[in-house]
């Protein structure tokens, strides 16, 4: 079973306590939409629009990735009463909206202290938690590279290297590894274990505007409403 060593349940993982004085790390919940590919790119945007505004609903920082979303849920698990509580109100509210698109209602997801590793376990299905970040880089190591979405000429590559899953990738040397396949899969790869900063865009709900005025005398011709709706 994938990241079974470093897996926690919700309910136990989110009764853990961290030392005084402290300072907890974020916790980033990852969902993933693998239906959303079979859309065009402006399908997706709107549906991934859709998708974070009930994400809103457990969570203020929500940001937008090809076909996932990511919400921090550190500040939410004491409100809410924890990762399983969290998910049980999100999940029926996604399957219910991932419905009205007419697609399929299925997702993954899975939490971690990083951005991108939540992104990459949730891709391989895991469906976890993996609560320090200790474990991450065990965890995802377990991972089929196909979760990094390379393309195709990187992907033959990495298979006639006899590479499986990203611990084989970890056990080439770094130089190596840039000078192959750029400087964008090392930092993707640093970024998933918590080695370098990530800088995410976060949902912005669209505008809403909304105003009320009282008419001094009633009126039966519509007509008279246009000065004060223009």
């Amino acid at each position: 079973d994938q990241a079974q060593a470093h897996e926690q349940t919700y309910s136990a993982a989110s009764q853990r306590q961290s030392k005084p004085g402290q300072k907890k790390e974020s916790l980033w919940y990852a969902l993933y939409f693998p239906q959303l590919a079979e859309l065009t790119a402006a399908q997706q945007g709107s549906a991934l629009d859709k998708l974070a505004a009930q994400a809103e609903q457990v969570s203020s920082p929500v940001s937008l990735h090809s076909q996932a979303l990511v919400c921090e849920i550190r500040s939410s698990l004491k409100y809410f009463g924890g990762m399983e509580a969290i998910h049980n109100k999100l999940a029926p509210l996604l399957e219910q909206t991932l419905g009205e698109l007419t697609l399929p209602t299925g997702f993954c997801y899975a939490a971690c202290p990083t951005v991108s590793g939540s992104l990459l376990l949730a891709r391989g299905g895991c469906n976890c938690l993996v609560y320090r970040r200790d474990n991450l880089r065990s965890a995802l190591g377990k991972l089929p590279y196909a979760v990094l979405h390379l393309g195709g000429e990187q992907n033959r590559r990495l298979y006639n290297m006899g590479v499986g899953h990203l611990r084989d990738i970890w056990r080439l040397p770094p130089e190596g590894l840039r000078k192959r396949f750029g400087s964008e899969l090392v930092s993707l790869l640093n970024k998933a274990v918590g080695k370098a900063p990530e800088p995410t865009r976060n949902y912005v709900p669209p505008p809403q505007f909304s105003q009320s005025y009282d008419l001094p005398f009633e009126l039966e011709n519509l007509n008279r409403l246009m000065p004060v709706v223009d």
